[in-house]
Order: C-alpha cells, then sequence, then structure tokens
C-alpha cells in the first residue's frame, strides 16, 4: 500500500514539474527565457547553493521565468527531489504579498549573482513598477 502511495505521489510531482515547465512561454502571459540563458541560470544556482554536492544536475532544476528588469533575470527555481512538497511560505515586498511552496526559490540572476527578490528590491535592482508587474504575472499563473 505503501509503494502504490508513493508512486502517485511520485507521478503528481511530476506531473506539477511538468505543468511549471509548461508555465514557461506565453500560455499564462510569461516572456520567454533564452535556453543558454536557462542553462547559465540553473548552473549557476546549482553552484552557488552547493547542489551538486548532493547529486543534483542542470536536469533537476526547473526555472520559470517572469522577465529581465535592470539586467536581472527575475526567476522561480524549483529543484525536483522527488520528496513531498512542504507548507507554504509567505512574503510581502514592496506591498505585495506573495504566497508560494516553502521549496521554491523566488531569485534575481544577473551573470553568476543571485538575490531573492526582498534583497533585489532593497539593492534597487527590482523597482516597485518591477514587483508590481512579477505580482501581476504570477497571480495569473
Amino acid at each position: 500500500m505503501k509503494k502504490i502511495i508513493l508512486i502517485g505521489i511520485s507521478l503528481m510531482l511530476v506531473g506539477l514539474a511538468v505543468v511549471l515547465v509548461a508555465c514557461r512561454g506565453n500560455e499564462n502571459n510569461l516572456p520567454n527565457l533564452d535556453s543558454e540563458i536557462a542553462s547559465r541560470i540553473k548552473q549557476d544556482f546549482i553552484q552557488e547553493f552547493d547542489l551538486g554536492q548532493a547529486g543534483y544536475t542542470v536536469d533537476d532544476v526547473t526555472v520559470i521565468y517572469f522577465g529581465t528588469y535592470n539586467n536581472w533575470a527575475v526567476v522561480l527555481l524549483q529543484v525536483y527531489t522527488g520528496a513531498t512538497r512542504p507548507g507554504f511560505q509567505e512574503v510581502t515586498i514592496a506591498g505585495y504579498k506573495f504566497t508560494f511552496y516553502a521549496d521554491l526559490d523566488f531569485l534575481a540572476w544577473n551573470d553568476g549573482q543571485f538575490y531573492d527578490w526582498e534583497q533585489a528590491h532593497t539593492k534597487e535592482f527590482l523597482s516597485q513598477n518591477n514587483i508590481s508587474n512579477i505580482h501581476r504575472l504570477l497571480s495569473a499563473m
């Protein structure tokens, strides 16, 4: 019985990964990300957060792109671990509330550097208007 439940959970997670990958394009009014840039973001993410030590590769990382603002690519990154989804987390940035699974990383990337969205806003890489646009795009998903 446990095996059937684990298989069911695994299939649901694979389905979620497929949905997340499908969300990259214009079906949800999200901009498209150049595949070379997506690959660099994945590689930098694995290196920056030492995910290679745990055996993760670029194939385990899903990127959803929300646009480039002031030369910073704004992305949602998820590493497929096969584990059960954790609870939700909530952050408020520039007056906009974002609620998402705790295992998702909302980051701004530029040439190998990462900041979470709140840090990017504080450092003025992302403006109030940028955060508003990102919130609108995320709410439409």
